[in-house]
């Protein structure tokens, strides 16, 4: 029992810092998405309108381009954290049922 008790204390310092790395991922990603609706939409109706025959050169599709990677790394990060909270979260259910 005090194994479990010591190791629940540490983990759940490191099980909350988990949450709250994922929370603040999270908020960086609707921020990302909150300021870059306009240029997103500014381009898709460019596209639109052209048929979808953009100049891949073009200012706006090099910013596009940038928000969709910056957006993309953004979710990564958010799959590798929950993947390792979950991993931790199952160590932590191992060591209890142990106790």
């Amino acid at each position: 029992m005090v194994r479990t008790w010591v190791s629940g204390a540490k983990n759940s310092d490191v099980i909350d810092k988990f949450r709250q790395d994922i929370t603040d991922l999270e908020a960086k990603r609707d921020k990302l998405i909150e300021s870059s609706q306009s240029k997103v939409f500014e381009w898709a109706s460019k596209a639109f309108r052209s048929n979808g025959e953009i100049n891949s050169g073009d200012k706006l599709s090099e910013q596009v381009r940038e928000i969709i990677a910056e957006y993309d790394s953004i979710n990564n990060e958010i799959v590798e954290k929950e993947m390792s909270f979950s991993e931790r979260l199952d160590e932590q259910a191992k060591a209890d049922s142990l106790g």
